[in-house]
């Protein structure tokens, strides 16, 4: 089983690529690393605050462990949460050909597993104007919310987010938002 990582900013477009590629690379799955997200009670309790853009807001020991068992074991049960509920319920995936994991920390989640890693960059601004197009209707927040959340963590967590971008084998730049990703490109780094 081959791994692809996509990191990146929130709101820089890794959940368009790895269903894109998706489509495109036959036998593969996606994982999204949201559904590996600790609930907002948790984070209180154990970090006295909350924030989605850090590695901590992530169950990574479930994430490496869920992989290595689908690697070795050719099945897997993922959590998928719904974020607006906080609602995890198992799904039962096989062993695909290609895994597909996608998230802010992705790279950096995978370090102990042999990946090729994507980075797609864009500017701290407009993955901002993303999110909150994104999180209004997709996970009910307020723009306030938004706003408070970007001030206060995204920003300071931004560093960690971008550093996977030094070691990718392939950086996209994303910053249009028309802009088409090159996905027989990345599906060559694939098949090498």
């Amino acid at each position: 089983m081959k791994i692809i990582t996509i990191s990146g900013l929130s709101g820089s477009g890794k959940t368009k690529l790895a269903y894109s590629l998706n489509k495109k690379i036959k036998s593969s799955y996606v994982i999204s690393l949201d559904n590996y997200s600790h609930t907002k009670k948790y984070l209180q309790k154990k970090y006295s605050e909350i924030d989605f853009s850090s590695p901590q807001a992530f169950n990574n020991i479930r994430f490496i462990g869920d992989v290595v068992n689908l690697k070795n074991k050719g099945s897997v049960e993922i959590p998928i949460v719904d974020i607006t509920t906080e609602i995890t319920k198992p799904l039962l995936i096989k062993k695909p050909e290609v895994l597909i994991v996608e998230g802010m920390f992705a790279k950096l989640f995978s370090k102990n597993i042999t990946t090729i890693d994507i980075y797609v960059d864009v500017d701290l601004d407009i993955a901002l104007i993303r999110k909150i197009q994104r999180d209004k209707t997709e996970r009910n927040r307020s723009i306030q919310f938004i706003i408070d959340e970007h001030l206060k963590n995204t920003k300071k967590n931004s560093a960690t987010v971008i550093s996977q971008r030094l070691d990718a084998h392939l950086v996209i730049d994303n910053n249009k938002s028309s802009k088409k990703f090159i996905l027989n490109d990345i599906c060559s780094l694939v098949n090498d």
